[in-house]
């Protein structure tokens, strides 16, 4: 992990993704204020050429450079854990194999290069990115509209993939901590905020704090906090929070240096701590509950989206309409999951998660199938049997009984007809 002059970044991406052809693929992501590039790469063995919407495997989306007073560092690290990722899967190192021969990583190393070049927090506009997103429970505002192109890029390139987990890497804010939302209570007061999908995102925040040396302190015990209980973005919205509430994906704000330049000694100590956590965090998508959404003529369905009912989470993750497929990275252990969409009857499973890995990608075998059907061809709610929800059963059955009872008064008719002329 090194400093590199972040106005080279889309170059440093190029360069990569030219050495590693079958491993990175650098595409862009849009443009800032001031004209200049602003560049993704997808790392994975599986096609990294093919648009995030078409992959049919789950996707951790790593962000870094929002401000631009800390992108030179935050830079260093996105860069260092791409170049890593490819270099250790073209050394048969088996964890990062198993990541992704399963997986897709894309990472942005400066989101915001127009304040990179200054010097300054702010874009080339004085807009803050980092508060510059639809802020959450307000009708209507899930919108590019008037926001900075940044902003408007970012929020695109995020939306046309289905992640199953995003990271923000940030710098400068003096402590070391694994923040999660909400960013922002309802009132704007600096208190803890629970968000929906609570259990998910902690168990994703400690299982990178807790792989972290130091990441503990006596203002943060276990590593990790909820952002808006340390500081509210009373009157703005966060990227964490707009993936959150309108993308439905659990993401993680990784505070994981203090100073905003800090000493090239110092970078290498902060690689040490924190490469091993980035990479366990992302291999979390290997262990997650998976499953097909489908009609029962295993037709796409649109806007479908799948809860965790024993969380009790609210956190409504999409299902991708091109798959059909969709991933949750939920802690270990046995999990009620429904999936659900617009006109079709939802439908629950039990999903039971452990901690051991799968190499490969998932198959369709592997994959938990959720049928829906449309609400006009949904089961009456009436008493069954033999098959579940079969009505002419129910019919034929009566029918059945009621000509048993026909031809047993017709019997009782011709018997005592016969009685009376035997007396």
């Amino acid at each position: 992990m090194a400093y590199f002059p972040v106005t080279n970044v889309t170059a440093e991406l190029n360069a990569l993704a030219a050495a590693y052809p079958q491993l990175v693929h650098a595409h862009p992501v849009g443009l800032s204020t001031h004209g200049k590039d602003i560049t993704a790469v997808a790392i994975s063995a599986i096609s990294p050429s093919t648009p995030p919407l078409l992959q049919a495997v789950p996707i951790v989306r790593i962000v870094a450079g929002m401000r631009g007073d800390t992108a030179a560092v935050e830079a260093a690290l996105a860069l260092a854990f791409a170049r890593y990722l490819a270099e250790a899967y073209s050394a048969d190192d088996n964890q990062v194999t198993m990541l992704l021969d399963a997986a897709v990583v894309v990472v942005v190393p400066v989101a915001n290069p127009d304040g990179a070049a200054l010097g300054v927090a702010d874009n080339g506009d004085g807009v803050l990115l980092e508060r510059n997103f639809p802020i959450r429970n307000v009708p209507g505002a899930d919108t590019p509209a008037g926001r900075a192109l940044e902003t408007q890029a970012i929020m695109a390139w995020a939306r046309s993939m289905y992640a199953t987990l995003s990271i923000n890497l940030r710098a400068g804010a003096g402590v070391e901590v694994v923040a999660y939302p909400w960013h922002s209570s309802i009132d704007g007061s600096v208190r803890a905020a629970p968000a929906v999908g609570e259990g998910i995102l902690t168990s994703l925040a400690l299982s990178y704090a807790s792989r972290v040396p130091g990441e503990r302190s006596d203002l943060f015990p276990t590593g990790i906090v909820n952002a808006a209980a340390v500081a509210s973005l009373a009157g703005s919205g966060s990227m964490e929070d707009w993936a959150l509430q309108f993308l439905g994906e659990p993401p993680l704000s990784v505070h994981f240096a203090p100073d905003v330049a800090p000493s090239a000694a110092t970078l290498a100590t902060l690689w040490g701590n924190n490469a091993p956590a980035l990479l366990m965090t992302a291999r979390r998508v290997l262990t997650a509950a998976r499953g097909r959404v489908a009609a029962p003529d295993d037709t796409f369905v649109a806007d479908a989206v799948c809860e965790v009912v024993t969380l009790g989470s609210g956190l409504h993750v999409r299902v991708n309409h091109n798959t059909g497929r969709w991933w949750i990275p939920l802690p270990a252990g046995r999990h009620d999951i429904t999936c659900s969409a617009p006109g079709r009857v939802s439908i629950t499973h039990t999903h039971v998660v452990d901690d051991t890995d799968s190499g490969g990608p998932v198959t369709e075998a592997e994959l938990v199938e959720y049928r829906l059907p449309s609400s006009a061809e949904a089961p009456a709610p009436v008493p069954t049997y033999g098959a579940p929800g079969s009505r002419v059963q129910l019919n034929a059955i009566l029918v059945i009984l009621l000509a048993v009872q026909i031809v047993v008064a017709c019997a009782g008719v011709v018997f005592w007809a016969v009685m009376r002329k035997v007396h």
